[in-house]
């Protein structure tokens, strides 16, 4: 995979003269303003609250999930009353300094009610009547407060960029928004001396109720694309913001067969009246203090919607046996080719010759023309369809994977046998094991079906034919691709020959009697896929796992806090206090340098013989001195958790047999000095684990990813009514004299890891903490029917070989598949396969970054691979010349 360094990367800037970004002199923002008011002035700067213990107590009051009624009861506690004095007593006293936190109620949210007149008639021959309840904020207002939040001083940005690999600039870098095309061609389009903002829109319906129950909410959220989308993704940073909640209705009001459409129609009314205050703003502009503290011409624009298949289509008014984004036919949604995108003034045209009773190609278009004013008609510079972008965890995790593909799979290896293997699966650490196999799982989660991914390929080698191998692995590939944090020109090109070679097998399934045709639309929507990161960026900014999220946060905590009655005007009122607390604790970390907030959503992880060791109690490994050095830091605990282990125990229960003939060949290279020879009587202190971190291999500022490798024997149940623990002996990429590269298997060897251990004192000063490991075969290759490395045990006088090695030559963790072959063998689990079988593949899909490291591309050295065009009739289309961005239409 190639690798990008940020050290040579060329960025072109916007043109110069149309001044994209540009300032309008200074002001002081908010925050700079409650500074001056509450630090530097008289007023306290705990918002009301007598002390910072007051003000934490506060704080966690406000997150615990106390009921009003629970709060008033442990605020009466004598020991709240008489000894510790607070200044509010009661519920009462609490919420109003609360309320009056300067943070509180920025921006306000309003209600609107919306009287819906029926069909049905009641008892007087009258047409009932509902009135229903919407809650809304203007969206201006909110944008002013995220662009305006000096927190997000550091993470946010004013004007497109190109980014390029190097300075030859054929490869082209996308990430953020601001690298992609669209931002870059709708500045054209502005005045002079205007800033965009791409306004960023999610809803989905959520229900309230745990336990059944018809109590619905439908949260709209919004976020803007100038803040990195790392930051849009976490809650706690308050860059994606409830913007309101739309009416939720049976309609009871009209018949059976009109509510379906006026569920539509209120669906679109509702959202134009929440975003009716970006058409003047987005056309005209509006002047914002940013967060930086400088003025600007703000034009918000709406450029991404983030919705589920069903909600795209409602805002699309497309018909879900359509694509809401291209013309393509029902019949032709299996076909490889990109057909015209839809235009929302060709839509739009249709729609009016539907109102005038003129001849119209809506039913060839599958257009919806039951909504006449669709909510974007309106919208400046906004194109509703290519506003609509992919999402990854209903279309692909969720759908093409588990509803179709597992599903394929799973009919022709059997379910009985697929979960054999399954639960046969190697371990690794945070890795989900399927113990009872898949066939018994009822309700899937997203995370379920990433863990599986993981592995399936794993599962299947050997028992499916090579051809549905390869469309299942191209499919994968595909979903790994499409999580990428950063696009080159080149990995494009990998994801759309992934998707190619899925298209280019897939028949297999129609050979084999499983499927009859390929009209799906989630497997459709996999061709808007690569033009979608061209224009908006990476879609890691644009998961719908953000607004299903934000609902636990934003809509299911507040409906737990209320009465069950008139719910949602409590929930709103719930909501602006946590948002004000929220937003003063952010202002007190910016404000005041020493001062940092209790994280009080931490969670503590139950598992004892998984403890974490905090920045408190570790202890980084020196540096190795290899090529990828930097790419990899080690730590282990700071205080060794494991002391005076004897070699006998160190031989027999971590099955290092060679442990001391191998010690002694080590200190006799690295410790020349030490005239001191290991014995079978010393004794040895020895680490549980070893945690990786990576740097990300796509450079940038990525977050770092995280690993663990653990030698630790099996051991008793930790407490009574748990299983004993398995015995932990993780499989390692490590360094081979100093020859490693960053990816792939070129200077690196595959062992495993059964000790991880300090030389004593006695033997010399040595800094390196070390491992005892297994290796794996020196040669390997590429398996030309699997298109993964294998690797087999190493032997050396009919014994596994072993050594000595420092810690810090690990490059990373590796999970290891067992070759299965036809059918599993029955003796074979979970914790002994990785001793009993001989035969392994590398798995390039434990995570993101060994994907990144270890995966071999399709095509890789030949002629690039193209998808053809076709029309919305469905005839062929001629070969594209490259990743055709023309039909776009920038």
């Amino acid at each position: 995979m190639p690798q990008v360094e940020p050290d040579t990367t060329v960025i072109e800037e916007f043109p110069e003269e149309h001044q994209a970004g540009r300032t309008y002199g200074r002001r002081a923002t908010r925050w700079e303003r409650m500074r001056d008011e509450r630090v530097a002035g008289e007023k306290d700067k705990w918002g009301g609250f007598g002390s910072q213990d007051e003000w934490e107590l506060a704080r966690w009051i406000m997150k615990s999930g106390l009921s009003q009624g629970e709060i008033d009861k442990y605020l009466k506690l004598r020991i709240k009353t008489q000894r510790q004095k607070l200044g509010f007593h009661n519920k009462r006293k609490f919420f109003k300094i609360i309320d009056d936190l300067p943070t509180n109620r920025i921006p306000e949210f309003e209600p609107q009610y919306i009287t819906v007149e029926g069909t049905v008639l009641d008892a007087h021959g009258n047409r009932q009547v509902e009135t229903l309840e919407m809650w809304k904020r203007n969206p201006v207002e909110v944008i002013r407060e995220i662009i305006g939040n000096p927190a997000l001083k550091n993470h946010m940005h004013y004007s497109p960029v190109k980014v390029f690999a190097d300075g030859s600039c054929d490869e082209q870098i996308f990430n953020e928004m601001r690298t992609a095309e669209w931002w870059w061609d709708v500045q054209y389009e502005l005045p002079k001396g205007s800033t965009i903002v791409p306004v960023i829109v999610a809803s989905d319906a959520t229900r309230l109720s745990q336990f059944g129950g018809d109590k619905m909410a439908w949260p709209v959220y919004l976020t803007i694309g100038n803040v990195d989308k790392a930051i849009r993704r976490k809650p706690s940073w308050r860059a994606t913001v409830l913007l309101g909640y739309l009416p939720v209705s049976k309609l009871h009001c009209f018949k059976d067969s009109e509510r379906t459409e006026q569920r539509r129609l209120l669906f679109h009314y509702a959202m134009s009246a929440i975003l009716a205050p970006l058409k003047e703003a987005g056309l005209n502009g509006v002047e914002m203090t940013c967060a930086d503290g400088y003025v600007r011409r703000i034009h918000p624009i709406l450029a991404a919607y983030i919705a589920d298949f069903p909600e795209q289509c409602l805002i699309a008014c497309c018909k879900e046996s359509r694509c809401p984004k291209c013309k393509v036919k029902t019949k032709n949604r299996g076909n490889l080719r990109r057909y015209p995108p839809r235009r929302t003034k060709e839509t739009l045209d249709i729609l009016e010759r539907e109102y005038h009773g003129q001849p119209s190609s809506a039913e060839a278009q599958g257009v919806r023309t039951d909504v006449l004013a669709p909510f974007w008609a309106d919208l400046p510079y906004a194109d509703v369809f290519s506003c609509i972008t992919p999402d990854i965890l209903h279309q692909l995790h969720k759908g093409v994977f588990k509803d179709h593909l597992v599903q394929w799979c799973s009919t022709l290896v059997g379910a009985e046998e697929l979960d054999k293997r399954l639960k046969a699966m190697t371990t690794h650490a945070g890795l989900r094991q399927f113990k009872q196999g898949i066939s018994v799982l009822k309700q899937w989660t997203g995370t379920e079906a990433k863990h599986l991914e993981k592995v399936f390929l794993g599962a299947l080698a050997g028992a499916v034919d090579e051809r549905t191998f390869h469309a299942t692995r191209a499919v994968i590939d595909f979903i790994y691709y499409s999580q990428f944090s950063s696009h080159s020109t080149t990995t494009l090109q990998y994801m759309e020959d992934a998707l190619i070679e899925f298209h280019r097998f897939k028949d297999v399934f129609t050979h084999h009697n499983i499927r009859e045709h390929f009209n799906i639309p989630k497997l459709h929507s996999m061709v808007h896929y690569v033009p979608s990161i061209w224009t908006h960026g990476t879609l890691d900014g644009y998961n719908t796992e953000l607004p299903e999220r934000l609902h636990i946060n934003l809509a299911k905590e507040g409906y737990r806090a209320s009465n069950r009655r008139d719910y949602e005007a409590q929930m709103v009122r719930w909501l602006q206090r946590q948002e004000s607390v929220d937003a003063y604790t952010a202002f007190l970390q910016w404000v005041l340098p020493d001062y940092e907030a209790i994280d009080f959503e931490a969670e503590d992880d139950e598992e004892e013989e998984e403890e974490e060791m905090n920045s408190n109690d570790i202890l980084y490994c020196p540096p190795g001195s290899t090529s990828w050095q930097g790419q990899t830091v080690h730590t282990v605990a700071k205080h060794v958790p494991l002391t005076s282990i004897s070699v006998q125990e160190i031989e027999t229960k971590y099955g290092a047999v060679d442990f001391i003939p191998c010690l002694r060949d080590f200190i006799s290279q690295n410790l020349p000095h030490c005239h001191l020879v290991p014995r079978e009587g010393d004794v040895f202190d020895l680490y549980k684990r070893v945690k990786l971190q990576y740097k990300s291999l796509q450079g940038f500022e990525d977050s770092p990813a995280y690993d663990t490798i653990r030698a630790t024997p099996s051991g008793p149940p930790p407490r009574l009514g748990r299983r004993p623990i398995p015995a932990y002996f993780d499989t390692a990429l490590v360094d081979r004299h100093g020859e490693g590269e960053i990816t792939g298997f070129e200077g690196v060897d595959v062992v495993q890891v059964r000790v991880i251990f300090k030389v004593p004192p006695e033997f010399g000063n040595y800094p390196h903490v070390l491992a005892y490991v297994e290796y794996f075969t020196g040669r390997r290759i590429v398996s030309d029917t699997y298109g993964m490395w294998v690797v087999r045990r190493a032997m050396q006088n009919n014994c596994r070989k072993a050594g000595i090695i420092k810690v810090s030559s690990i490059r990373s963790a590796v999970h290891l598949y067992p070759q299965f072959g036809r059918v599993c063998n029955p003796a074979w689990t979970s914790e002994n396969v990785l001793e009993e079988c001989r035969t392994f593949f590398v798995n390039p899909y434990l995570s993101q970054h060994h994907f990144n490291a270890l995966s071999v591309p399709y095509n890789l050295g030949n002629e690039p691979q193209h998808i053809e065009e076709g029309d919305s009739e469905g005839s062929d289309g001629e070969m594209v010349s490259d990743i055709d961005m023309e039909y776009l239409e920038h």
